[in-house]
């Protein structure tokens, strides 16, 4: 996205023509008012017109055209507005890859049948082996 950022107001939504002039060549294009954190930014669209102009580098200028019929120009020096563009671009493709996803092992729920719990066997009683008290009537 490009876009123009100026003191020139313009209402959210709203588009406008606009030419663009570079190196041996000029195109008319529009922007669109947009809003973003309550800063004005007038996009230029089409994308790719711009990017063009950009890449052959030298200057660029922009005439918008005011509500009292003259014009606002923008003049701007591309000198390393390619290859800046060419890194965020990049850049931003790389953001953009997706990542493989991370694979977790699930946890492991070990299922054991209940255990049977046997008492030792208590020994048989010996004749004389309880003493007095233990012994109810």
């Amino acid at each position: 996205m490009f876009y123009l950022h100026d003191t020139l107001l313009c209402q959210p939504g709203a588009r406008s023509p606009i030419l663009m002039s570079g190196i041996g060549n000029a195109a008319s294009l529009s922007i669109q008012c947009t809003q973003i954190n309550g800063v004005l930014f007038q996009i230029l669209e089409p994308f790719n017109t711009v990017f063009d102009e950009l890449k052959k580098g030298g200057l660029v200028s922009f005439a918008v055209p005011l509500q009292n019929g003259s014009f606002g120009v923008s003049r701007f020096s591309l000198n390393g507005a390619f290859d800046a563009v060419r890194k965020v671009l990049q850049d931003a493709g790389k953001s953009k890859q997706t990542q493989p996803p991370v694979l977790v092992a699930p946890p492991v729920i070990r299922i054991e049948p209940p255990k049977l719990v046997i008492p030792p066997p208590t020994p048989p009683a010996v004749p004389g082996a309880r003493r007095l008290q233990d012994i109810m009537i």
